[in-house]
């Protein structure tokens, strides 16, 4: 995961038109994980709303404890927060004469990610997300 190519393959997952997958390269050094987290931050996840520091790609370059945790609980709520959203979408509703719209006047948008499900119970994000959680002084 430290060289962002498997978030890059995530990414594309869930919103294929955020991501060229050519543009990372599977690395070792320090420099080019860099260069995959920085395009990968300036070409989807700024896009998605969750930058990332400079910060926050290095530690996952470095392989800091939690680093990448942090970032796939982030992404993970934005995927179902996005599917939840586009699942409920607009309620078509009688317009101020009380008659429904016409189907031609409520356009149809293609939601921004693929249909592909997510699923539901992952004990991990569970898990990680609790020892995320500051311990609360009792």
């Amino acid at each position: 995961f430290s060289d962002g190519v498997l978030i890059a393959e995530t990414v594309h997952h869930f919103y294929p038109k955020l991501i060229e997958l050519h543009n990372y390269s599977a690395a070792n050094a320090f420099a080019q994980k860099m260069y995959n987290w920085t395009t990968l931050n300036k070409k989807a996840m700024m896009r998605l709303r969750i930058p990332m520091s400079q910060a926050d790609m290095e530690d996952v370059c470095n392989c800091v404890p939690m680093a990448l945790e942090k970032l796939l609980i982030t992404l993970y709520r934005k995927v179902n927060d996005d599917k939840v959203r586009m699942d409920s979408g607009p309620k078509r509703g009688p317009d101020s004469r009380g008659q429904a719209p016409p189907s031609s006047a409520v356009p149809h948008r293609k939601p921004p990610f693929s249909s592909h499900p997510v699923p539901d119970g992952y004990h991990a994000f569970a898990h990680a997300e609790s020892l995320l959680q500051p311990a609360v002084a009792g």
